[in-house]
């Protein structure tokens, strides 16, 4: 009896110890699968170390977000990535990022705040025309991204008026424009112009009847001296 007993728990202590054996072998493949991996990604792959001005932008790569900035993206293929970042207050910046070869990258980028621009002119209800695109009419209030800016407005009835300005981003400007008229002429100035072209014209040029009367006068003193070397010829001969 104690024999039987003696050998169920040897067998069972077996089977036990074989299945201890069995658990840990069938660990270790997946966790030598799982370094084998790692090591491969970090010899061949792409990281992108992003940081922005101002930080804790929201980064985006590909559509798939990733936090907010500064941010390390490991175990990318060579490629390339659309990166988007946005931040409150800022203008949102998209980037092309171009992965031609495995290693690291530092990426860095700027986020710029928007200009505020006050547009009034006299009279109001001009159009706006910045960098030659039509952005409305005056008054108008307007955030604009930074930088130097050709500004036109256009307002039936007046001349154009044109200027430039630098905007600087967080900051505000103003720029108010007058527009001169444009002035038609009156009938009176207009036969005024007339009148003057007429004096210039007769100034210029000599008659028609002045003319005329050169030529007869010519003709008249040649046919006298004609008629006179006649009449000397004749009394000439009957001498």
């Amino acid at each position: 009896m104690d024999l039987g007993k003696a050998l169920v728990k040897s067998i069972s202590a077996f089977i036990l110890i074989g299945a201890v054996m069995s658990f840990s072998y069938a660990d270790e493949p997946d966790s030598l699968t799982a370094d084998t991996s790692f090591q491969r990604n970090t010899e061949n792959s792409v990281t992108l170390n992003i940081t922005t001005r101002p930080s804790e932008a929201t980064i985006s790569l590909n559509g798939t977000n990733y936090g907010t900035s500064p941010v390390t993206i490991t175990d990318l293929d060579t490629g390339t990535y659309v990166l988007d970042v946005s931040k409150t207050g800022h203008f949102r910046r998209r980037v092309r990022v171009r992965a031609e070869a495995y290693g690291e990258r530092d990426i860095f980028l700027e986020l710029q705040k928007p200009a505020t621009l006050l547009i009034t002119s006299e009279p109001a209800g001009a159009e706006i025309l910045i960098a030659d695109r039509q952005i409305g009419t005056t008054p108008l209030d307007e955030q604009i991204r930074p930088g130097h800016y050709s500004i036109t407005l256009i307002l039936e009835g007046y001349h154009p008026a044109q200027t430039e300005t630098e905007l600087v981003g967080g900051k505000r400007d103003s720029l108010h424009i007058t527009l001169e008229p444009v002035r038609e002429s009156s009938p009176e100035q207009e036969s005024a112009v007339k009148k003057s072209e007429i004096t210039e014209q007769e100034i210029s040029e000599p008659t028609k009847p002045a003319r005329k009367r050169n030529i007869f006068s010519s003709i008249a003193a040649g046919a006298f001296i004609l008629f006179g070397v006649v009449i000397f010829g004749i009394e000439k001969s009957s001498n």
